[in-house]
This record gives structure tokens, sequence and C-alpha cells, in this order.
């Protein structure tokens, strides 16, 4: 069954496919804009999609690229689901199929290197996200944004968020890190574009 969801003044609103709109039991009958009725079927409806809902949904505290925030989703959901989905963090890109395998969707999880199409919302309960969204703007670049740029450290681009933010997780714990140490922090970070060579 389609199935839309909101919130109306605290009050879960469910939207469904017939064009009735249920609310804590009471039904919007679709064929009389406005009018109510307390169609028993729809009010058994109305109150198990409620509790469905509830049941299949969790509230997460967290705080992404500075501002805190809450969300409420499935907490199976993964995290780059809810960046891109929620919060149109279009940086933050899915290019394995969710098998953490390329690393374009590395964003940066209380201080460590993640890949977002591992992690569950579950998990992310009072979690400081970062994405590259977070780290400058395009007339304030982030250092490490510009060290990019200026050392022609892109192809086609895709790869280059999860790139900055494996970098950007690198420096925030070893400043002047060796070339095992950059070698071992870029390991699940794949550059197609450049026949995926981890030499």
């Amino acid at each position: 069954m389609w199935l839309e969801v909101s919130e109306k003044q605290g009050r879960s609103l469910f939207s469904m496919k017939s064009g009735k709109q249920c609310s804590g039991g009471v039904a919007n009958r679709g064929d009389l804009p406005g009018a109510l009725s307390y169609d028993p079927v729809a009010v058994y409806l109305s109150e198990k999609l409620i509790m469905d809902w509830r049941r299949i949904v969790k509230k997460i505290n967290l705080k992404v690229n500075g501002r805190p925030g809450q969300v409420v989703v499935d907490p199976n959901l993964v995290l780059i689901d809810t960046l891109r989905g929620v919060y149109s963090l279009t940086s933050v890109k899915q290019s394995c199929d969710r098998k953490g395998q390329c690393g374009a969707c590395t964003v940066i999880v209380n201080g460590k290197a993640v890949r977002s199409c591992l992690v569950k919302m579950d998990d992310m309960e009072g979690a400081d996200i970062i994405t590259v969204e977070g780290l400058g703007t395009p007339d304030n670049p982030h250092l490490i944004q510009e060290a990019f740029v200026l050392s022609g450290a892109i192809q086609c681009g895709f790869c280059t968020p999860g790139m900055i933010m494996a970098a950007r997780a690198l420096l925030d714990t070893n400043p002047n890190p060796g070339t095992e140490e950059i070698k071992k922090a870029f390991r699940r970070n794949l550059c197609r574009c450049t026949g995926m060579s981890k030499s």
C-alpha cells in the first residue's frame, strides 16, 4: 500500500493511495473534501498504521556539520541515506552498491573516517558528523580542499569528497603522517579514473 506520513500539530497524519487521510482514528473522506467520518475500517486502519509507524521509526539526536538536530528515521537506515535524503548533502556519494568498497561516501563521525553506506542510524545517537559541506565553502574553502585543487588531485571529482574527508580525519590525528600512514588512511578510497591503483 502506498503511504505518506507527516506530522501535523503533534499528530501523525497518513495519506493513503485511496485519497483518504487518517489521523488518530478519523478518516477524511476523499469524496467529500473536509468531511470527517468515523468509518470503523478507517479507524482501525489509522490506529494500526500509527502503531506500526511508531514501532519502525526512532528519534535520533545528532549533529551534522556543527548543527545539532533530530531526525525520525528507520533505525536500520544507513547514514548515507539520511545525509542525502534528509539533509540534502549530495557530496556523500554512493558508488559501490553499499558494500563499503570505494570510500566515495566517507564522512567523519566523532573524529573518525567512516563509510556512511555501512553505518546504521541506530548507531548514530549523539554522533557528531562532518561532510565536505561542513569543511568550507566555494568562497572560503578548507585548506585541504585548496590543496586538492592546487595539486590537480581531481579527475571526474566523484571520489574527491570521500578522499578529502579521509585526509581530514588523518590530519586531525596526525598532522605530519608518513607515506605508510597515508596509504593506510586511504586504503578504503578508490579512484576509478586512475585505474584504482594503490601504489
